[in-house]
């Protein structure tokens, strides 16, 4: 898999070099200092939801894999063999290194060696890499077999909405759970029927936007503004 190694492995130096629970409290949900210059870089840079190190490794894939054409039908299922295999082994390669190091380095171990999106290590972009091009390779393959199902359709025009989804499902999605005080409630039965409900109301919100616009409203405004 083709990614920036400076990346990687400067993020993993940074795990190593500085405290990731700097700024968070116990239950990473509160960020102190996050509109200081100090604070709002070190969230941006190292430790925020979605820090500049290590996501933009993610970015240099997405061109590689779209420029070279990987998942045209010549290549596709070397890249779904592939990355199911990258996977498993990146995975295995955490799990045996989490048990080995955990009765020298305690939760160290974890932050260290991990596949958890908190904090975002090597073993986990290179394992979210993989996983990521499996599911989008599977997914051509549905949408090139049922090209003409409503469903695919509805999904497809999801897709072309995601931004407007992306922000939607904070503002919306978690700012209901909040308003009505569920969003600590911890249940992964609670969570799952959540998400599904609101993944199936945004399909439903898509297809029939898509008959009136062809953009989003977010994708909309960046259009006009931007």
């Amino acid at each position: 898999m083709k990614t920036d190694p400076s990346t990687l492995l400067t993020s993993q130096l940074f795990l190593v070099v500085f405290d990731y629970t700097q700024g968070w409290d116990l239950s990473f949900k509160q960020y102190a200092g996050f509109w200081t210059i100090e604070g709002f870089a070190r969230n941006l840079l190292f430790n925020g939801f979605h820090p500049v190190f290590p996501w933009l490794s993610f970015f240099p894939i997405g061109l590689w894999i779209g420029r070279k054409r990987w998942l045209n039908k010549q290549n596709r299922s070397k890249v779904l063999l592939y990355s199911l295999s990258g996977t498993v082994v990146f995975e295995t390669i955490s799990f045996v290194l989490v048990q080995w190091k955990t009765p020298a380095f305690g939760k160290a171990a974890f932050y260290l060696f991990g596949t958890k999106p908190m904090p975002p290590n090597m073993l986990y972009v290179l394992s979210g890499i993989c996983s990521a091009l499996a599911v989008i390779a599977i997914s051509v393959y549905v949408v090139e077999k049922f090209e003409n199902s409503l469903l695919t359709q509805a999904v497809i025009h999801t897709g072309q909405l995601s931004l407007s989804h992306y922000i939607g499902h904070i503002v919306i999605g978690l700012g209901l759970l909040e308003t009505v005080g569920y969003l600590e409630n911890g249940k992964l039965s609670i969570a799952m029927a959540y998400g599904i409900v609101y993944f199936i109301l945004a399909i439903v919100f898509s297809a029939l936007w898509r008959k009136w616009m062809k953009r989003g409203p977010i994708e909309l405004i960046m259009r006009k503004f931007c």
